[in-house]
């Protein structure tokens, strides 16, 4: 028996190099789906050329450098070209990129996953927004959630706001928390000397590691005046910054303000050198001012990175032990001093044989199916 064609909608293409959580999010789905032999018709950005997946089709609907509104028209003008077979079902990663199936293709099952609180990211960017643009978008928000199959949060707590925000009993019945997940190829395959060598670390160093972009919401002018009270006890440390974005100039001028001298910004790493980069780090760091459910988190629990990170999202049920490392409040001392803490146990974990811990839990293969099984209900439906 057939399965049913995916049409996967996001403004990004799947190249690996592509930096974000939910950029990882969507590339491990696509290609945990095609590897259990779902047809996938992805709607993206730029150019892309499937090499090792058959069943998945590239259909570039806007340049890669296009922002949403232009991927937004791209999903209609190729719905309005294009009919889609009855039986397919289309999975959107932001609620309002239902309108163009709803006008255009009202019989597609539609799948949304939330990835977090849009809303809450509009009216971070100024009060006006906030202001102008909040009643709006809810009008628009609740028709679009209202219109959606089936909905799944990636953590519970953006599943809460979600129902709070918009009390309905039909909300409810369809919205299902599935955590993010990590790709089961993630693994370490290097040794921590090889590693350190690549990155042009000496093995003396004790490295802080922050992987994400370099955006206002990731607060890193938080992480370096946190790392100005280790730089100064600890002239031996270091902090790799991994990632590019909107605020890239204006952290480089912060740190260089604060006087700061073993800091690196490495630009953008492709995320096969990841595991890498990790093997060379001795803590990973996040600090957030909002996350739904970080995969660099789960990606540094599963090769065994500690983690020091403000609370956010669901890291409270991913940090669970000291092993895995601790989260903290936003106080730049108690974020050091946690960052010291970890560093100070970086001997005992060298010389420590043990195997990494099992998080079969943050694994594709385990939370995929729950996702296949979604499609498999609206398939009969």
């Amino acid at each position: 028996m057939s399965k049913t064609t995916i049409i996967m909608a996001y403004q990004t293409n799947l190249d690996p190099g592509e930096q974000g959580g939910g950029n990882r999010y969507v590339q491990t789905l696509v290609h945990f789906l095609s590897d259990r032999g779902w047809p996938i018709c992805f709607l993206g950005k730029g150019v892309y050329t499937p090499t090792s997946h058959a069943n998945i089709q590239f259909i570039p609907i806007a340049p890669y450098s296009a922002k949403w509104p232009r991927v937004f028209g791209g999903i209609i003008s190729y719905l309005l070209r294009h009919r889609l077979p009855t039986s397919s079902i289309a999975h959107i990663h932001r609620a309002y990129f239902a309108i163009p199936f709803v006008l255009v293709s009202p019989r597609t099952k539609l799948v949304c996953t939330l990835h977090g609180d849009t809303l809450l990211r509009l009216q971070e960017k100024s009060q006006l927004l906030k202001w102008l643009v909040t009643p709006f978008f809810r009008t628009i928000e609740i028709s679009c959630l209202a219109s959606i199959d089936h909905i799944i949060a990636v953590d519970a707590q953006t599943a809460a706001k979600f129902q709070a925000r918009y009390p309905y009993q039909w909300l409810s019945k369809k919205l299902t928390v599935i955590p993010s997940f990590v790709d089961d190829s993630f693994a370490i395959t290097t040794t921590c000397e090889e590693a350190r060598s690549h990155f042009q670390i000496t093995p003396d160093q004790l490295v802080i590691l922050f992987v994400g972009r370099l955006a206002p919401i990731k607060n890193i002018p938080f992480l370096l005046r946190s790392f100005l009270h280790i730089e100064q006890r600890l002239p031996n440390a270091i902090l790799l910054i991994a990632g590019t974005g909107e605020a890239e100039i204006e952290i480089k001028q912060y740190a260089t303000n604060l006087g700061l001298k073993n800091v690196r910004f490495l630009g953008t790493v492709h995320h096969s050198a990841m595991p890498t980069l990790m093997a060379a780090a001795d803590v990973l760091t996040l600090c957030s001012q909002s996350e739904a459910s970080p995969i660099v988190i789960k990606e540094a629990l599963v090769i065994g990175l500690p983690v020091v990170t403000t609370r956010v999202g669901d890291v409270g049920s991913l940090i669970d032990s000291p092993e895995k490392g601790s989260i903290v409040e936003e106080d730049e001392q108690i974020f050091a001093n946690a960052i010291l803490a970890q560093l100070s146990l970086r001997t005992l974990r060298l010389t420590t044989s043990s195997t990494l811990p099992e998080h079969s839990h943050f694994s594709a293969k385990t939370l995929g199916k729950q996702i296949e099984t979604i499609y498999h209900d609206l398939s009969t439906k």
